[in-house]
């Protein structure tokens, strides 16, 4: 990773991690803080700057909403993102074509309107009870797409659904995320562990 680079941590509510709105240079605890301490003390001097503007409870409409002030406008050299977990479980969730629609908008205006290098998350789902095999089901089908834009933009990739279920073959899917979607100390940290892997590739 360059000298003075920008790093944009972007997404919903693991992203934000209940980061302060009053200081925008907050980066919360979640897995960017983690990864951005430790990428920073091991780097120290780079000279980086990260920034977090995850938004709880964001879908990728809501990202798109915002991606101006929130992404653009912010020159970021490296923009990380992970979103669609709020798109399979609110009530008015997005169907797996307009998740993939919206998603290249915001991937087309990254390239196009920036110089960053793109890192995509992809949702995830830990099996803590079977109401929630509906939404597996659903966000099964966002995952897909999120794997499918990696390979046609030729974006950095971290397949953390795929992690999550091969580290809860050691721990209970509970241990990394009580209620399945947000994770504990232990997940975000897991999280962290992974984007690290993948800073010292860019």
């Amino acid at each position: 990773m360059k000298s003075k680079s920008i790093i944009l941590f972007q997404g919903d509510s693991i992203t934000d991690a209940g980061r302060s709105r009053a200081n925008l240079d907050d980066l919360a605890m979640g897995y960017a803080g983690m990864a951005a301490a430790f990428y920073t003390a091991a780097h120290q001097s780079a000279n980086l700057k990260f920034v977090n503007r995850g938004v709880g409870g964001n879908k990728v409409t809501d990202l798109q909403a915002r991606w101006t002030e929130d992404c653009i406008n912010i020159k970021p050299d490296i923009v990380s993102i992970m979103i669609g977990i709020n798109d399979v479980c609110h009530a008015d969730r997005l169907t797996t074509e307009k998740y993939e629609t919206t998603y290249r908008e915001i991937l087309d205006r990254i390239k196009k309107e920036t110089k960053a290098k793109i890192i995509l998350i992809e949702p995830f789902l830990l099996h803590i009870n079977e109401n929630l095999i509906p939404v597996r089901e659903d966000l099964n089908t966002k995952i897909e797409v999120v794997r499918k834009l990696v390979k046609e933009y030729k974006t950095y990739y971290i397949p953390m659904d795929k992690i999550f279920q091969k580290a809860s073959k050691k721990q209970p899917p509970s241990f990394w995320a009580v209620d399945g979607v947000h994770p504990g100390v232990a997940g975000h940290a897991l999280m962290a562990i992974n984007l690290l892997k993948t800073f010292e590739k860019i």
